[in-house]
């Protein structure tokens, strides 16, 4: 299977190695060209298809479960958002990223978490605490504890060559920083941050009698601690 970001051919397309034969994973050829980036325990195979809009590259992302030979296209974050998907693991769980905000040219992109059994597709930035502080770029992998490694930009002081904070007065001040996170899964549920105190002692209320399979499927979209690697 092909990881290539870009396509430098019309032809380009996904493939499984298996018992010495080379098997195309999409036959139609009008979804050509596309790249496997990933496959699990349970036959899902995730990947994505390239397509031109005017004079921009987009790519987006397909599952394929050989066991039904079923190929899905999910929409992402809107209809034409651009996607990546970068690992899936046992759980039928794809990570990666994705256009959070449609319109022309360069378009902002967040970290996505995809649950295939659910058909779930979510911004990886609605399942960290309200007071996070960190915009969650992309995600790069997941284990089978559904712990996944992440990239984030943070505010932090602005610093020279040698690495020396550079004053207010010189010019300095927050700037964003790219660092490497690691996402844990907690088990509860997602913080709404547009609710008022009230109404979010009033939804702790209403949790507090949960039954199991709801816990179950809260669990699917739990809240992440945060482990920031120091730099």
């Amino acid at each position: 299977m092909s990881d290539a970001p870009f396509f430098e051919r019309n032809d380009d397309t996904a493939v499984i190695f298996e018992n010495g034969v080379t098997t195309r994973i999409i036959e139609d050829e009008s979804l050509m060209p596309n790249a496997a980036t990933g496959i699990n325990n349970n036959g899902i195979i995730v990947g994505y298809q390239t397509y031109a809009v005017g004079q921009s590259l987009r790519t987006k992302m397909f599952t394929f479960d050989r066991n039904t030979d079923t190929l899905n296209f999910p929409n992402g974050f809107f209809i034409n958002s651009s996607t990546m998907p970068r690992a899936i693991n046992n759980n039928n769980l794809v990570v990666g990223d994705a256009d959070s905000e449609a319109g022309e040219g360069s378009r902002q992109k967040n970290a996505f978490l995809y649950n295939i059994d659910t058909d779930a597709f979510i911004n990886l930035n609605s399942l960290v605490a309200c007071d996070a502080n960190v915009n969650i770029i992309t995600a790069d992998d997941i284990n089978d504890s559904d712990e996944i490694v992440a990239s984030a930009l943070v505010k932090r002081p602005a610093r020279n060559i040698q690495g020396e904070v550079i004053s207010s007065e010189d010019g300095g001040g927050l700037v964003d920083t790219m660092i490497a996170i690691k996402l844990i899964p907690t088990g509860n549920a997602p913080s709404d941050c547009s609710l008022t105190e009230e109404e979010v002692f009033a939804s702790e209320r209403q949790g507090a009698g949960v039954g199991f399979m709801t816990i179950i499927g809260l669990f699917i979209i739990s809240v992440f601690r945060r482990r920031i690697k120091k730099t």
